[in-house]
């Protein structure tokens, strides 16, 4: 039976894990590379939310000030730590989510090339979903703007076609306009944007399309420094410039 997670907000905001936190902080720095970046409790409004919104923001800021106080305990001069609230992109609304700028670095999201439903999408379904939906990539940048802070997607990858009749995620597999859509995209994003993260892994229900030595997105490798397993580990040099002295860690409450 699962945890509720209502229960772990209260215990955070009473102090109950506060050495968890600072510990985790030093470990960070420990362990980190010279800028890390630390993706705290993601996607917290995916449906159904079972969290509330008030108790989120409450842990949130509770833990952030201890990790950040264990991070520079133990992190050496010039060493940096960026702290990601990342959004499952779309709906429900991750807006009352929001702990206040002082706890946050960077405004992430997990915006994968898919829509959801019975049949298969088309090239435009998708691109327009990503982009104009309710809380996905346009309001991510107005919203980081509002904010003044940079963005950043915290995951992102091409979804399989599959066998239409039940709903389900659904993408194009091979679709490199959606992989330029993201690194145009995050050009648009006033206060830069620090990183994608491509997810090249498979999840339990087949969900993500890999990448494949016949596929036309094997030729965009080199054109956005993409690894050939896993994720990518720097934005393309013609857009953004790299980060190449990054850890990219996730962490729940």
């Amino acid at each position: 039976m699962q945890e509720d997670p209502n229960k772990l907000l209260q215990e955070v905001m009473d102090g109950k894990h506060d050495s968890v936190y600072f510990s985790l902080g030093k470990k960070l720095a420990q362990y980190g590379t010279m800028t890390v970046f630390s993706r705290i409790w993601w996607e917290f409004n995916m449906h159904p939310v079972s969290q509330q919104a008030k108790l989120f923001v409450q842990a949130w800021q509770r833990a952030i000030p201890l990790i950040r106080k264990g991070f520079r305990a133990n992190s050496v001069k010039n060493q940096k730590l960026e702290i990601v609230w990342c959004t499952n992109a779309g709906a429900p609304n991750p807006e009352p989510f929001y702990p206040g700028d002082e706890y946050v670095d960077i405004i992430g999201s997990d915006t994968y090339g898919m829509t959801w439903g019975k049949t298969n999408p088309t090239k435009d379904q998708i691109l327009n979903r990503i982009h104009n939906d309710p809380y996905m990539l346009k309001w991510q940048v107005d919203f980081a703007s509002d904010h003044r802070k940079p963005v950043c997607i915290g995951e992102w990858g091409n979804v399989a076609i599959k066998k239409e009749g039940a709903d389900d995620s659904r993408g194009l597999n091979d679709f490199p306009e959606y992989i330029d859509a993201i690194y145009d995209w995050a050009k648009t994003a006033k206060y830069g944007c620090k990183y994608v993260n491509y997810f090249n892994l498979e999840d339990g229900g087949g969900k993500e399309f890999f990448f494949t030595v016949g596929g036309r997105l094997i030729a965009l490798y080199t054109k956005l420094n993409l690894h050939r397993r896993g994720i990518s580990r720097r934005i393309a040099r013609r857009n953004i410039g790299p980060i190449n002295q990054s850890s990219f860690l996730q962490h729940g409450p």
